[in-house]
């Protein structure tokens, strides 16, 4: 990039990305960074909540969207689950921990290159959990991808963490107390044109039941953000890991979309 293309950047704005949960639906999310940075737009905070998590990791610790693409592309329920025999959930989150470890820069929170939190749900209480600052990464986007009954809840700090996507589907306000003061939030439930198509799996209808219960409150987390890019994804199912390629090409379309907005926006925010 010459220094004729803007980057839209300055002591005064710090951008932040929240990444909404969305089971497969996230992998919209590589599309819509692959738009940001193409367009010379430099994100300072991202927060992620469960999908979201695992893409805002691992472009927090240094990958570019091209690698998280690829990282994606060999991605399989296969590699984020095992059947266990915990009492707690179906399935062990020591698979996904594996391949966050083998696929991001780094996984500490102390290292990552653009500064990182991400959304948990304490089990006991109910309350938000927000994991930044210092520790394992791997284990935090665990915890945040810890679908109830589904996954094993992950224990941090004598508390045990269950799927973030229960109290802050979107993290908007979360990615605020990083720093950031112009949010672009991506929330992959907003596809008006078809919000959900037809499950064919046990998997799916989880999954769809639980995205039902939550599409309400994370359109109320959208008055966070100063812009909100919706994936038309409405089309694809929940559990479709497979079509990693339809789910990015869908989050570059509508980033697309909206760029200018992003970008006369982010100028406006300058003098705040």
């Amino acid at each position: 990039m010459n220094e004729e293309q803007s980057k839209i950047q300055n002591p005064e704005s710090k951008i932040g990305l929240a990444l909404s949960a969305g089971a497969a639906k996230g992998l919209a999310h590589i599309g819509v960074l692959k738009a940001l940075t193409g367009n010379g737009i430099s994100i300072d905070a991202i927060a992620g909540t469960s999908a979201g998590a695992i893409i805002g990791g691992a472009v927090a610790s240094g990958l570019s969207p091209a690698q998280i693409a690829e990282m994606a592309a060999k991605a399989r329920w296969l590699s984020l689950g095992r059947f266990g025999f915990s009492r707690f959930g179906l399935l062990s989150n020591a698979p996904m921990k594996k391949y966050i470890e083998q696929n991001f820069v780094t996984t500490k929170f102390e290292e990552m290159r653009i500064p990182f939190a991400c959304v948990a749900t304490d089990l006991a209480s109910g309350d938000k959990v927000i994991l930044q600052k210092n520790g394992d990464a791997a284990t935090a986007i665990c915890a945040s991808c810890a679908v109830p009954g589904m996954f094993v809840p992950v224990t941090i700090d004598n508390r045990k963490l269950i799927d973030g996507g229960i109290v802050e589907f979107t993290p908007t306000n979360t990615v605020r107390t990083l720093g950031a003061n112009f949010v672009i939030a991506v929330d992959v439930l907003a596809d008006d044109s078809r919000v959900f198509s037809t499950p064919q799996t046990g998997l799916g209808v989880f999954f769809q039941s639980a995205f039902l219960l939550l599409k309400t409150a994370a359109s109320f987390q959208h008055n966070y953000a100063d812009i909100v890019i919706r994936p038309k994804v409405g089309h694809l199912r929940a559990d479709e890991v497979g079509r990693a390629k339809e789910f990015i090409e869908a989050g570059e379309a509508a980033t697309l979309e909206v760029i200018d907005e992003i970008k006369r926006l982010s100028q406006l925010n300058k003098g705040v």
